[in-house]
């Protein structure tokens, strides 16, 4: 009776997970207006999303033989999918589908740049704190130097 209870357990556990993989999925595919992000969010959906959801039923189902068979359309299941997907990214790159997504160096380059405008405002505004200092600075050796002479008067 508790091992019952713990394979339902296990059971309902990987089929939320796979419905939680495969509404993650979709949303990433309505989301994203990039083919090649679009094709990942759908592989990843069906890997993951399909096989939890399936492997929960079979868990639940506490009949070896539909467990094994489940186990079965798993793993053709991932092989297929594998496939389909590279084979459809590979026309796709091929036919000439242009990415939207930036790489690493993009987006190093990126950063470096709005690095360097911080830097530049930075140093543009300690040089207006020095010239405001400064201006500070003269301004009180006038006041000092008229309230001298006031005083002289």
């Amino acid at each position: 009776m508790i091992i019952y209870g713990i394979l339902m357990a296990f059971g309902w556990f990987f089929s939320g997970l796979g419905l939680l993989f495969l509404i993650s999925g979709t949303i990433g595919f309505i989301r994203n207006s990039d083919f090649f992000i679009k094709i990942h969010a759908l592989s990843l959906s069906n890997l993951y999303g399909i096989n939890c959801l399936l492997l929960g039923e079979g868990i639940k189902s506490m009949d070896p033989i539909i467990f094994f068979s489940v186990c079965v359309i798993l793993i053709f299941n991932i092989i297929i999918t594998l496939s389909i997907i590279h084979i459809i990214s590979r026309k796709a790159y091929i036919s000439g589908i242009e990415t939207k997504a930036k790489t690493r160096n993009e987006i190093d380059a990126e950063l470096k740049v709005e690095e360097e405008k911080i830097i530049e405002k930075e140093k543009e505004k300690l040089e207006q704190d020095k010239e405001e200092k400064k201006a500070e600075e003269k301004a009180k050796k006038i006041a000092k130097e008229s309230n001298k002479k006031s005083q002289k008067k």
